[in-house]
């Protein structure tokens, strides 16, 4: 699964998460943060939206949150999760059964 796979699944997830909560989607782009960005997208909507995200890629992510740093201090833009993921991706790790 390359990078732009991944970044189309996670504009599908962001859609889909803000349609379920009846928030109007707006696009975002590379430098965008999700978080903060979207309205009503918060770091708890970002967990739901992760675990949609794991669900289609078919691997684990052991962050609790794709959309914020590491150590949970930063909105990351979509292209920093989009990375994040390639990485996981990439690396073969387990996948989710």
């Amino acid at each position: 699964m390359d990078r732009r796979e991944i970044e189309s699944i996670v504009i599908e997830v962001l859609e889909a998460v803000q349609e379920t909560s009846g928030e109007a989607y707006m696009e975002v782009g590379p430098d965008d943060r999700p978080i903060g960005v979207l309205d009503g997208f918060d770091s708890l909507t970002g967990l739901e939206a992760t675990a949609m995200v794991e669900k289609r890629i078919g691997c684990e992510i052991e962050r609790a949150s794709a959309f914020v740093s590491e150590d949970g201090r930063r909105a990351l833009t979509l292209a920093e999760t989009c990375e994040y993921l390639e990485g996981i991706v990439g690396s073969g790790s387990q996948a989710v059964a």
